[in-house]
């Protein structure tokens, strides 16, 4: 810059002052650089802090994507309601994290009870003992704002710690229902099997007596083999009118033959009077179930008899299946129709236990006996008013 010197009001000089560029250049840089240095300090360590906070925020996801996250949640929100069984998660406080429809649904709930503690509608001691443990409870039987269920619960784990646990949990009876559909396929598959198989036996028997000209023989093994199921069939239509029961008898019957096993049908033996409101399902489950039972009693015994009595008189239908088998052993009696309980090995006892389920639906009693053909006798009551009576009060 210049600036004039003034004596007596008079300019007499001018002073100037400058600075050289290339200094004021070296010293603009020079205080650039401390700037710089905090400006490069504070990026690198914001760039670190995002890697430990990225890592941190993919050890938490599962190493998952935003986009890959929200798609997993949709997914499983669409196959948790599509669920059939009740399904409730918590936390390790035993808060609820999640309910699905079904859930409120059996439990009957009305509201949303998620941020709830779990007591406010299941017993949250089979939960915390799951994860104080970290042991999973399994098909563990349990009654629940009324309702009979089968519950599971098993522990959320990640890197060896609990994070809390899945209540899953369906209506016993529906359980009790499929395991009787399935055994109810079974017996029509075994049916059907046993005629089929019948059948081509005696069609080939008869093949062979004719190929060796014994027309005779072949005649009478036909109207044999006519007669006997013409009679079993004429005496089922007479005293046993109802279609399903009497297929489940006529279905029996072939069965025993195939294993030539002597199944007779008391010559008093009646069931015509079979309420309509009685569950005609329930009685090919049960009878069905015994019948079976009695077979394999006497599938290894060198006299293999098996006899079945019915009788409908009376306010109560009675069923007796009596067997020549070597009967019960004393330590099982008392267990007989739990789930499980068996003398014929591992993976069996279901019969008994879903014969015995359905009679104590139907409010029925079932007692055992010394047979009189040597083996076990099974004495089966079921009410006939049963359901009617129930109806009645339920229309009142």
């Amino acid at each position: 810059g210049i600036a004039p010197v003034y004596y007596n009001e008079r300019i007499v000089g001018f002073v100037a002052v400058g600075y050289l560029k290339e200094r004021i250049r070296a010293t603009i840089i020079e205080h650039q650089k401390k700037p710089l240095m905090f400006v490069l300090m504070m990026l690198a360590t914001g760039l670190g802090a995002a890697v430990l906070i990225a890592n941190h925020q993919k050890r938490i996801t599962l190493g998952l994507e935003p986009a890959e996250i929200a798609d997993l949640f949709l997914e499983r929100n669409a196959i948790i309601d599509t669920i059939r069984a009740g399904i409730i998660a918590v936390n390790t406080e035993n808060e609820i994290r999640l309910i699905n429809k079904n859930a409120m649904r059996v439990l009957t709930l009305e509201k949303d009870y998620i941020g709830h503690h779990l007591s406010e509608i299941f017993p949250p001691e089979y939960s915390a003992e799951v994860i104080r443990s970290k042991e999973n409870m399994e098909d563990t039987s349990m009654i629940v704002r009324d309702v009979d269920l089968l519950v599971n619960v098993m522990a959320v784990m990640h890197m060896g710690k609990v994070h809390g646990a899945v209540i899953t949990f369906r209506r016993k009876n529906e359980i009790t229902l499929l395991a009787q559909e399935l055994n109810r396929i079974r017996k029509y598959s075994d049916m059907l099997r046993v005629q089929s198989h019948e059948y081509s036996n005696k069609l080939h028997t008869v093949a062979g007596l004719i190929q060796i000209e014994a027309y005779q023989e072949a005649l009478e093994l036909i109207l044999s083999e006519t007669k006997i199921y013409q009679e079993m069939i004429s005496f089922v239509n007479a005293n046993v009118p109802d279609p399903i029961v009497s297929a489940l008898i006529i279905g029996k019957h072939s069965r025993a033959r195939e294993l030539k096993i002597d199944f007779t049908i008391a010559e008093n033996s009646r069931m015509t009077d079979l309420p309509d409101h009685v569950d005609r399902e329930k009685i090919v489950t049960i009878l069905g179930n015994i019948l079976d039972n009695a077979f394999d009693a006497v599938i290894d015994s060198p006299v293999k008899q098996v006899l079945l009595t019915m009788k409908d008189s009376g306010k109560s239908l009675l069923f007796q299946v009596e067997d020549s088998g070597k009967g019960l052993e004393p330590e099982i009696i008392e267990n007989i129709f739990e789930k499980g309980v068996s003398t014929k090995g591992d993976n069996r006892g279901i019969g008994l236990y879903l014969a015995n389920n359905a009679l104590m639906e139907m409010r029925g009693s079932i007692s055992m006996a010394k047979s009189r053909l040597g083996g076990v006798s099974f004495r089966l009551s079921i009410p006939k008013e049963m359901f009617h009576e129930e109806n009645k009060n339920g229309n009142s």
